[in-house]
Protein backbone atom coordinates (compact mmCIF):
# COMPACT_ATOMS: atom_id res chain seq x y z
CA UNK A 1 0.00 0.00 0.00
CA UNK A 2 1.16 3.52 -0.70
CA UNK A 3 -0.33 6.76 -0.53
CA UNK A 4 0.61 10.32 -1.90
CA UNK A 5 -0.50 13.80 -1.65
CA UNK A 6 -0.72 14.18 1.75
CA UNK A 7 -1.09 18.28 1.59
CA UNK A 8 -4.27 17.57 -0.68
CA UNK A 9 -6.96 15.07 -0.51
CA UNK A 10 -5.23 11.82 0.43
CA UNK A 11 -4.83 8.91 -2.24
CA UNK A 12 -4.27 5.33 -0.82
CA UNK A 13 -2.92 2.78 -3.87
CA UNK A 14 -3.97 -1.08 -2.85
CA UNK A 15 -2.18 -3.26 -5.54
CA UNK A 16 -4.34 -1.69 -8.83
CA UNK A 17 -6.98 -0.03 -6.58
CA UNK A 18 -7.00 3.62 -5.87
CA UNK A 19 -8.88 5.08 -2.68
CA UNK A 20 -9.55 8.98 -2.14
CA UNK A 21 -9.54 9.51 1.87
CA UNK A 22 -12.83 11.17 2.46
CA UNK A 23 -13.12 10.85 6.84
CA UNK A 24 -11.01 9.57 9.53
CA UNK A 25 -13.73 7.48 11.56
CA UNK A 26 -11.25 6.44 14.31
CA UNK A 27 -7.57 5.57 15.65
CA UNK A 28 -6.69 2.71 17.86
CA UNK A 29 -3.34 1.34 18.96
CA UNK A 30 -3.06 -0.88 15.83
CA UNK A 31 -4.42 1.54 13.37
CA UNK A 32 -6.60 4.61 11.97
CA UNK A 33 -9.91 3.68 10.54
CA UNK A 34 -10.93 5.57 7.71
CA UNK A 35 -13.46 6.12 5.09
CA UNK A 36 -12.48 5.86 1.57
CA UNK A 37 -14.07 6.28 -2.24
CA UNK A 38 -12.59 3.55 -4.53
CA UNK A 39 -11.89 6.23 -8.08
CA UNK A 40 -12.70 2.93 -9.99
CA UNK A 41 -16.10 2.05 -8.87
CA UNK A 42 -17.16 4.68 -6.99
CA UNK A 43 -18.14 2.35 -3.99
CA UNK A 44 -17.29 3.85 -0.07
CA UNK A 45 -15.77 1.47 1.88
CA UNK A 46 -14.18 1.49 5.87
CA UNK A 47 -10.75 0.53 5.60
CA UNK A 48 -8.31 -0.21 8.54
CA UNK A 49 -4.90 1.51 7.61
CA UNK A 50 -1.65 0.22 9.23
CA UNK A 51 1.74 1.17 9.62
CA UNK A 52 3.62 -1.95 9.76
CA UNK A 53 6.67 -1.71 11.82
CA UNK A 54 6.54 -5.00 12.72
CA UNK A 55 8.89 -7.49 11.28
CA UNK A 56 7.34 -9.87 8.50
CA UNK A 57 8.21 -13.25 9.11
CA UNK A 58 10.44 -12.57 6.01
CA UNK A 59 12.75 -10.31 8.06
CA UNK A 60 13.38 -12.52 11.25
CA UNK A 61 17.05 -12.65 12.58
CA UNK A 62 16.48 -16.29 12.95
CA UNK A 63 14.98 -16.99 9.38
CA UNK A 64 17.32 -14.65 8.04
CA UNK A 65 20.66 -16.68 9.57
CA UNK A 66 19.17 -19.92 9.45
CA UNK A 67 16.79 -22.46 9.84
CA UNK A 68 14.86 -22.34 12.85
CA UNK A 69 14.59 -24.71 15.73
CA UNK A 70 11.68 -27.41 15.62
CA UNK A 71 10.04 -25.95 18.80
CA UNK A 72 10.67 -22.31 17.98
CA UNK A 73 9.40 -22.91 14.04
CA UNK A 74 6.03 -25.23 16.35
CA UNK A 75 5.43 -22.01 18.84
CA UNK A 76 5.27 -19.82 15.48
CA UNK A 77 3.37 -22.15 13.39
CA UNK A 78 0.87 -22.75 16.43
CA UNK A 79 -0.07 -18.91 16.80
CA UNK A 80 -1.10 -18.38 12.22
CA UNK A 81 -2.85 -22.08 12.75
CA UNK A 82 -4.62 -20.52 15.88
CA UNK A 83 -5.77 -17.48 13.96
CA UNK A 84 -6.37 -19.47 10.38
CA UNK A 85 -9.09 -21.91 13.09
CA UNK A 86 -10.30 -18.55 14.19
CA UNK A 87 -11.33 -17.43 10.61
CA UNK A 88 -12.55 -20.90 9.36
CA UNK A 89 -15.15 -20.37 12.23
CA UNK A 90 -16.16 -17.61 10.60
CA UNK A 91 -16.07 -19.20 7.13
CA UNK A 92 -13.44 -17.28 6.13
CA UNK A 93 -10.23 -18.96 4.09
CA UNK A 94 -7.61 -16.96 3.78
CA UNK A 95 -5.57 -18.44 0.51
CA UNK A 96 -2.50 -16.31 0.49
CA UNK A 97 -0.71 -17.33 3.84
CA UNK A 98 2.97 -16.86 3.12
CA UNK A 99 5.88 -15.17 5.28
CA UNK A 100 5.51 -11.94 3.72
CA UNK A 101 1.53 -11.79 5.37
CA UNK A 102 2.87 -12.76 8.97
CA UNK A 103 3.88 -10.24 11.26
CA UNK A 104 5.74 -10.33 13.83
CA UNK A 105 5.54 -8.37 17.50
CA UNK A 106 7.97 -8.47 20.55
CA UNK A 107 8.34 -10.64 21.57
CA UNK A 108 7.55 -13.08 18.87
CA UNK A 109 3.57 -12.69 18.99
CA UNK A 110 2.60 -13.70 15.26
CA UNK A 111 -0.10 -11.14 13.88
CA UNK A 112 -1.55 -12.33 10.48
CA UNK A 113 -1.92 -9.90 7.81
CA UNK A 114 -3.71 -9.01 4.07
CA UNK A 115 -6.92 -10.73 3.44
CA UNK A 116 -6.74 -9.51 -0.13
CA UNK A 117 -7.30 -13.12 -1.09
CA UNK A 118 -9.67 -14.25 1.38
CA UNK A 119 -13.24 -15.57 0.53
CA UNK A 120 -16.13 -16.68 1.75
CA UNK A 121 -16.71 -20.49 1.59
CA UNK A 122 -19.61 -21.68 -1.00
CA UNK A 123 -20.81 -18.15 -2.76
CA UNK A 124 -17.59 -16.86 -2.67
CA UNK A 125 -15.96 -19.71 -4.65
CA UNK A 126 -18.66 -19.89 -6.70
CA UNK A 127 -18.62 -16.01 -7.47
CA UNK A 128 -14.76 -16.11 -8.31
CA UNK A 129 -15.07 -19.12 -10.53
CA UNK A 130 -18.24 -17.66 -12.38
CA UNK A 131 -15.39 -14.39 -12.99
CA UNK A 132 -12.40 -17.10 -13.71
CA UNK A 133 -15.02 -18.84 -16.54
CA UNK A 134 -15.78 -15.29 -17.98
CA UNK A 135 -11.81 -14.91 -18.85
CA UNK A 136 -11.54 -18.11 -19.90
CA UNK A 137 -14.42 -18.58 -22.18
CA UNK A 138 -13.26 -15.18 -23.67
CA UNK A 139 -9.75 -17.14 -24.46
CA UNK A 140 -7.88 -14.71 -22.06
CA UNK A 141 -5.69 -16.26 -19.29
CA UNK A 142 -7.47 -16.45 -16.26
CA UNK A 143 -5.99 -14.52 -13.31
CA UNK A 144 -5.88 -16.46 -9.63
CA UNK A 145 -5.35 -14.79 -6.26
CA UNK A 146 -2.05 -15.53 -4.11
CA UNK A 147 1.64 -16.67 -4.43
CA UNK A 148 2.03 -19.13 -6.95
CA UNK A 149 4.65 -22.13 -4.49
CA UNK A 150 2.30 -21.50 -1.13
CA UNK A 151 -1.34 -22.09 -3.19
CA UNK A 152 -2.60 -25.57 -3.04
CA UNK A 153 -2.80 -27.33 -5.90
CA UNK A 154 -6.46 -27.45 -6.44
CA UNK A 155 -6.13 -23.80 -6.50
CA UNK A 156 -4.15 -24.02 -9.35
CA UNK A 157 -5.94 -27.05 -11.24
CA UNK A 158 -9.21 -25.30 -9.92
CA UNK A 159 -10.16 -23.92 -13.45
CA UNK A 160 -12.06 -27.42 -14.15
CA UNK A 161 -15.70 -25.62 -13.03
CA UNK A 162 -15.65 -24.30 -16.69
CA UNK A 163 -16.71 -28.39 -17.21
CA UNK A 164 -19.20 -28.35 -14.48
CA UNK A 165 -16.92 -29.77 -12.07
CA UNK A 166 -17.14 -28.89 -8.37
CA UNK A 167 -13.55 -28.45 -7.35
CA UNK A 168 -12.85 -28.13 -3.33
CA UNK A 169 -11.66 -24.91 -2.28
CA UNK A 170 -12.48 -25.10 1.20
CA UNK A 171 -9.87 -24.90 4.44
CA UNK A 172 -7.51 -27.22 3.31
CA UNK A 173 -5.98 -24.76 1.03
CA UNK A 174 -4.89 -22.73 4.07
CA UNK A 175 -3.54 -26.38 5.34
CA UNK A 176 -1.15 -26.65 2.36
CA UNK A 177 0.23 -22.94 3.11
CA UNK A 178 0.43 -23.70 6.54
CA UNK A 179 2.53 -26.87 5.68
CA UNK A 180 5.06 -24.66 3.39
CA UNK A 181 5.73 -21.74 5.86
CA UNK A 182 7.05 -24.52 8.48
CA UNK A 183 8.89 -26.48 5.85
CA UNK A 184 10.09 -22.85 4.86
CA UNK A 185 11.09 -22.01 8.85
CA UNK A 186 12.85 -25.63 9.78
CA UNK A 187 14.67 -25.96 7.08
CA UNK A 188 15.90 -22.30 6.50
CA UNK A 189 14.59 -21.95 2.72
CA UNK A 190 12.36 -19.63 1.29
CA UNK A 191 12.54 -19.88 -2.24
CA UNK A 192 11.13 -23.11 -2.59
CA UNK A 193 10.35 -23.87 -6.41
CA UNK A 194 6.62 -25.53 -6.85
CA UNK A 195 8.17 -28.82 -8.31
CA UNK A 196 10.25 -28.89 -4.70
CA UNK A 197 7.42 -29.37 -2.82
CA UNK A 198 6.04 -32.55 -4.72
CA UNK A 199 5.28 -35.23 -2.40
CA UNK A 200 8.00 -36.91 -3.70
CA UNK A 201 10.71 -34.89 -3.40
CA UNK A 202 10.08 -33.90 0.36
CA UNK A 203 11.21 -37.43 1.34
CA UNK A 204 14.96 -36.45 0.20
CA UNK A 205 14.40 -33.56 3.04
CA UNK A 206 16.13 -34.23 6.45
CA UNK A 207 13.28 -33.67 9.44
CA UNK A 208 13.20 -34.48 12.70
CA UNK A 209 9.99 -37.13 13.15
CA UNK A 210 7.78 -34.14 14.60
CA UNK A 211 8.47 -32.24 11.63
CA UNK A 212 7.93 -34.93 9.59
CA UNK A 213 4.67 -35.58 10.45
CA UNK A 214 3.77 -31.75 9.68
CA UNK A 215 4.84 -31.16 6.70
CA UNK A 216 3.97 -34.60 5.45
CA UNK A 217 0.17 -34.30 6.48
CA UNK A 218 -0.21 -30.93 5.33
CA UNK A 219 1.78 -30.67 2.02
CA UNK A 220 -0.60 -33.93 -0.05
CA UNK A 221 -1.47 -32.79 -3.17
CA UNK A 222 -4.90 -34.32 -2.99
CA UNK A 223 -7.00 -32.39 -0.15
CA UNK A 224 -8.98 -35.37 0.57
CA UNK A 225 -5.66 -37.28 2.08
CA UNK A 226 -4.88 -33.47 3.28
CA UNK A 227 -4.34 -33.70 7.40
CA UNK A 228 -7.52 -31.39 8.40
CA UNK A 229 -6.94 -28.10 10.28
CA UNK A 230 -7.75 -29.94 13.53
CA UNK A 231 -4.97 -32.64 13.08
CA UNK A 232 -2.67 -30.21 12.01
CA UNK A 233 -3.18 -27.78 15.13
CA UNK A 234 -3.04 -31.67 17.54
CA UNK A 235 0.49 -32.61 15.30
CA UNK A 236 2.04 -29.28 16.10
CA UNK A 237 0.78 -29.41 19.67
CA UNK A 238 3.65 -32.21 19.94
CA UNK A 239 6.60 -30.44 19.89
CA UNK A 240 5.45 -27.72 22.37
CA UNK A 241 4.31 -29.76 25.00
CA UNK A 242 7.07 -28.84 27.91
CA UNK A 243 7.40 -26.93 30.89
CA UNK A 244 8.58 -23.75 29.83
CA UNK A 245 6.19 -22.98 27.32
CA UNK A 246 2.52 -21.13 28.31
CA UNK A 247 0.36 -21.82 25.62
CA UNK A 248 -1.96 -19.83 27.18
CA UNK A 249 -0.04 -17.04 27.17
CA UNK A 250 0.42 -17.59 23.14
CA UNK A 251 -3.67 -18.04 23.19
CA UNK A 252 -4.40 -14.49 24.81
CA UNK A 253 -2.20 -13.06 21.96
CA UNK A 254 -4.98 -12.13 19.36
CA UNK A 255 -3.22 -13.39 16.00
CA UNK A 256 -5.63 -11.60 13.74
CA UNK A 257 -4.77 -8.14 12.44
Amino acid sequence: MSKRGRNKKEILTFGNDTFQVLASLGKGGFGAVKLVRCLQNKEEYAIKHVEIKELSLLAHETVRNGKMTEEKAAMFLFQISNAVKYFHSKSIYHRDLKPANILLTAPDIIKVADFGCAKKFFEGTFKYFKFVAKHLFKGEKAPFCGTHVYLAPELLKGYNCCRNENPSHGPKVDVWSLGVIYLNMVTGKLNYEYDDIKEEKLKNIILLNDSKNIVFQSIVTDPDNRASLELLYELILIPLIQPNLCIQQILDNNALD
